[in-house]
């Protein structure tokens, strides 16, 4: 029987504060024995006075918060204007549209996971045709695995679209299972642990030439390990952000978009490329640096039917926490692998995917991909790539805008997995 370690710490420590000290929030943990369900992030701080939480909080994420404050004002006061073929969501009036609505999904990582999303649409008084609206996402999620997940995604386009304002508030709680760090690290290496993470991101972006937008981009996260295995790798001290910590960072980022949809698109190209710098100025426990670089091509071929390929390649230089290593796996980069199933500071990922009309909303896909992970770029190998291919279904809830529900069969080296979610993967 798998022994699991609880750690017995009568208190949660936010670490927030700069330079590796630990400010203490002194949030009541459950007693002795019992498994660990802490309050939502926020809640920690109803425990204190305003004065404390003020110095206590570092100034950076207050001025996020501040931002994201004044976001909610912003679509009332510049208007917001996009080519017709970008609009995912095209309002027919001008105004506010609040919607309610309840969603599920199924991925290996989750099982069948479901809950509800509150949506607030912003809409420019001018050619509201023409307009991609501002919006501002909260989903409440609950899983089979017993994970807990809450998001706030504001996201909005000011002055004509010339600025780009977009971010998110997220808390998770979740078991997790851990391998090792590596590409060939053997399945028997399987353990379970838990986490509370609580993710921060803002960027700004200012359009600098027709479809290029250059931006400032903030990442906050922290790491609580709550759980792990008894005697298993985490529990030994050995891996980097084994119990708790902050990484806290800023960067520049750059993105070209030609897509005629940012949902599904069948036409078009769109590069990403990415530098965030984690250290101890922005209060982080953790230094490094993470480089991304996201490549997508979306070839029209006939009877509407689109090839469309990705390249998708993340480096990290420094000692990140094992949570914030580059991931493969996952809904989205090599469908038929576990998310986090091979780990490490370098990952690139290849994948190409044929999409075609069948029959009233339906289309049918055929996709294959590559990918693998090494601890630098020289560690890449032609024979270390891991290989996943599969087939699905597109179902058009919204065929104007795009919006189709996915559901996918993806076979790896280890794992036949099931995909039902929303949006394409690439």
């Amino acid at each position: 029987m798998i022994q699991r370690r609880r750690f017995s710490t009568n208190k949660l420590f936010l670490p927030i504060s700069r330079r590796g000290y630990t400010h203490d929030l002194s949030v009541p943990l459950a007693a002795s024995g019992e498994r660990h369900r802490p309050k939502p992030w926020l809640c920690a701080f109803t425990d204190h006075d305003p004065a404390t939480v003020h110095r206590r909080f570092p100034a950076i994420i207050r001025a996020f918060v501040f931002a994201m404050a004044m976001g909610l004002a912003a679509p009332a006061l510049w208007g917001e204007t996009v080519p017709e073929e970008h609009a995912n969501i095209r309002p027919e009036t001008h105004g506010t549209d609040y919607m309610v609505f309840p969603h599920a999904y199924y991925k290996p990582e989750t099982r069948l996971a479901g809950g509800f999303v509150l949506l607030t649409l912003f809409r420019s008084e001018e050619f509201p045709e023409q307009i991609r609206p501002s919006t501002i996402a909260t989903t409440f999620t609950y899983t089979q695995n017993e994970q807990f997940i809450w998001e706030f995604f504001p996201d909005f386009y000011l002055a004509k679209e010339k600025f780009h304002l977009l971010g998110g508030i997220e808390y998770k709680r979740r078991p997790n299972k851990f391998y090792g760090i590596g590409n060939d690290t053997p399945k028997e290496l399987e353990e379970d642990y838990s986490t509370d993470i609580v993710r921060i991101r803002a960027e700004l972006q200012r359009e600098v030439a027709r479809r290029l937008y250059l931006g400032l981009a903030y990442h906050y996260e922290w790491t609580h390990v709550t759980e792990v295995e008894e005697g298993g790798l985490l529990d030994d001290g050995n891996i980097t952000g084994n119990r708790r910590g902050a990484a806290s960072g800023a960067g520049l980022t750059l993105n070209y978009d030609t897509r005629n949809s940012a949902l599904s698109a069948s036409r078009g190209y769109f590069l990403q490329l990415s530098a965030i710098s984690f250290n101890d100025a922005f209060g982080s426990n953790y230094i490094f640096t993470r480089y991304i670089l996201n490549l997508r091509a979306f070839v029209p071929l006939f009877n509407k039917s689109v090839l469309a390929f990705q390249s998708y390649t993340s480096l990290i230089e420094g000692d990140p926490p094992f949570e914030m290593l580059s991931l493969l796996g996952g809904k989205n980069l090599l469908r038929g692998v576990f998310e986090g199933r091979f780990r490490d500071r370098a990952m690139q990922v290849l994948q190409g995917e044929y999409r075609s009309p069948f029959i009233w909303r339906f289309r049918f896909v055929g996709f294959a991909g590559i990918g693998q992970v090494a601890r630098r770029v020289d560690g890449f190998a032609a024979d270390n790539y891991k290989f996943a291919w599969g087939g699905g279904v597109r179902y058009g809830v919204r065929m104007k805008e795009n919006v189709f529900v996915r559901v996918d069969v993806a076979r790896g080296e280890e794992l036949t997995a099931l995909y039902i979610t929303v949006g394409e993967a690439f």
